[in-house]
């Protein structure tokens, strides 16, 4: 998952579901592992990816539902803040396991419409070939969607500096404009992001990421983030 500055390792592991049909979230235990490779730190078991497990064609089929739920995972130099999407909360653990921080918001995640739903459906089989069995796959996905609100949260990526960053719940492959951003120190920031911009790492005064043009070549811009007020812009 991820190393730490001072040679930690952070590592999960998976179980796998039982073959049995209806939704699941898998257990995931998160642990770090000191550079000499000896002893293994348990920071703790979460529910993992939400699969929902159903017949068709006489087959058990595995599939991830509509706005599933998923756990978190960022290591930074000196730790690992974890999330399940489930709900808008953060915790920050030492490399040694020690609890060291919780960041909840009070926001409400949207509600899923059947227009949401909709849109949902056409970005995730957008490439997908047009023909009858598409509507099949479509009508599948319609039939185990069971959560009434989309994930609190889109994805978090460690800071350099120890903090996390937040970005908001998009649908498909469109990449987060609006982000929150918790320092070491608990200090909360929000920030907007220019549109198709794909972060790849935070700084503490700056943000680097790739762009993509019509060509779909790709650049590499950095950022750097001004001022320090509550909401910030670039």
């Amino acid at each position: 998952m991820g190393l730490l500055a001072d040679g930690w390792v952070v590592a999960a592991s998976f179980a796998q579901p039982a073959p049995v049909k209806g939704t699941v979230r898998p257990s995931v235990e998160v642990l770090t592992i000191p550079p000499a490779g000896v002893g293994v730190h348990l920071l703790g078991t979460w529910p993992g990816e939400e699969l929902v497990l159903f017949e068709g064609d006489g087959l058990l089929q595995v599939t991830q539902p509509p706005f599933g739920r998923r756990l978190h995972i960022a290591p930074t130099p000196d730790g690992v803040w974890i999330a399940d999407n489930d709900q808008w909360e953060l915790r920050r653990f030492s490399a040694e396991g020690e609890l060291s921080m919780v960041v909840r918001s009070s926001a409400s995640p949207a509600a899923v419409t059947d227009q949401l739903l909709e849109e949902f459906l056409a970005e995730r089989y957008r490439y997908a070939v047009q023909d009858p069995t598409l509507e099949d796959l479509k009508q599948d996905q319609r039939e185990i969607t069971r959560h009434t609100t989309t994930p609190s949260l889109g994805m978090i990526l460690g800071m350099m500096d120890g903090g996390v960053s937040v970005g908001e719940f998009k649908l498909g492959e469109a990449f987060p404009r609006a982000w929150i951003t918790v320092d070491p120190n608990g200090i909360v920031t929000t920030i907007e992001l220019p549109s198709g911009f794909d972060v790849k790492q935070w700084g503490s005064d700056w943000v680097m990421g790739v762009v993509r043009d019509a060509l779909d070549r790709e650049a590499i811009h950095r950022y750097r983030i001004l001022g320090t007020d509550p909401e910030v812009q670039f």
